[in-house]
């Protein structure tokens, strides 16, 4: 039997995901392709919820790269690896799921803020070096949070992605 066609073992997973977790930088489904078609049928939960992290992250990191690039010329790649990555995230909830089945909400509101997470440490960074920018966009979403609280969810949506996504990005459209 080839390495190719070898099982990994869970300490595998593991030691990839660390090597992988580099912060704020993308990996491409293709890059871990391999590591999937030789993945465990019987994953426990702890790695499984580790996977699901991953994921989550890398959602993340791919969606607010797609947002954050210019309407005019969007970064499709993004988008597709968000896309993906959404994908196999879902398969290792539902597979979480079926062992766990009351983390449903948990893994919900943990896959929200991980994303938000992204967006929003994106768009501190833009405001870094532009004052008007960072009080502008402060501005806006506090006035977005009344407008929600008040009933106003659309409008309220509307503007927290003005105060979020600079002018000219996917986000903002």
């Amino acid at each position: 039997m080839s390495d190719q066609n070898k099982t990994i073992t869970e300490e595998d997973i593991l030691t990839l995901l660390k090597s992988l977790s580099n912060g704020n930088t993308g990996v491409t489904i293709e890059h871990i392709s391999p590591f999937l078609r030789n993945m465990p049928e019987n994953i426990s939960i702890t790695v499984l919820s580790q996977l699901v992290d991953f994921a989550s992250n890398q959602v993340g990191i791919w969606g607010s790269e797609w947002a954050f690039s210019p309407a005019n010329s969007p970064n499709t790649i993004a988008k597709a690896e968000s896309e993906r990555w959404g994908k196999l995230r879902a398969s290792w909830v539902d597979l979480l799921l079926e062992q766990v089945p009351d983390l449903k909400e948990t893994q919900k509101h943990q896959q929200e803020l991980t994303e938000f997470g992204h967006h929003l440490k994106r768009r501190l960074d833009y405001n870094k070096t532009k004052l008007i920018q960072r009080l502008t966009s402060s501005m806006l979403s506090k006035i977005s949070k009344w407008l929600r609280k008040l009933g106003f969810y659309n409008i309220g949506k509307q503007l927290y992605a003005r105060a979020l996504y600079p002018k000219g990005t996917v986000g903002r459209h």
